[in-house]
């Protein structure tokens, strides 16, 4: 029988990985909220009109690449994540793949339908980096935390992080 890894964790590496998935979770949900309502001045940074038929479909594609990609790929990450590691692989790489695409988003070159085109990709991949940390966040929980103390207070925590980051998103 293969030892359980939440033998070996000590309460402070248990506390830094609760963290950690929490803002992971918050950050993922965040994203998929916030956005809306900065979209009138994403499109005049750019050069863009809400009214010209480049400018709205560029809004709408700003708008539903980051759910649209969270909800294809959540699942499949899930399962690879299952396969090749939660904590130390896939969640830091969807950590640095998120934040790239938000540095990517906030330095975007460029004006009118590039520019626009350019955040519509960005905001794909920062889509795949939120899935990657909000998909392994309950995983972690449960690699780290004892049985009897996973499902009140740990998981609580990262289940109540979806719900504030949509309302902090707003």
């Amino acid at each position: 029988m293969q030892r359980e890894l939440w033998v070996s964790i000590s309460e402070g590496q248990r506390r830094a990985v609760l963290i950690n998935a929490f803002l992971g979770a918050l950050l993922g949900s965040i994203n998929i909220s916030s956005v809306v309502i900065a979209l009138p001045a994403i499109l005049r940074g750019i050069g863009l009109s809400i009214n010209s038929s480049i400018g709205f479909m560029i809004m709408a594609w700003i708008m539903f690449a980051y759910p649209l990609i969270m909800a294809i790929t959540v699942a499949l990450i899930g399962r690879l994540s299952d396969m090749y590691g939660r904590g130390g692989r896939v969640f830091t790489i969807g950590d640095v793949v998120f934040t790239t695409a938000s540095l990517l988003l906030g330095l975007t070159p460029g004006y009118g339908a590039i520019a626009g085109i350019q955040m519509v990709i960005y905001r794909f991949v920062q889509g795949l980096g939120g899935s990657m940390m909000f998909g392994n966040s309950a995983a972690i929980i449960t690699d780290v935390f004892p049985p009897e103390r996973r499902g009140g207070v740990a998981q609580g925590i990262v289940g109540i992080s979806f719900s504030a980051g949509s309302i902090l998103g707003w």
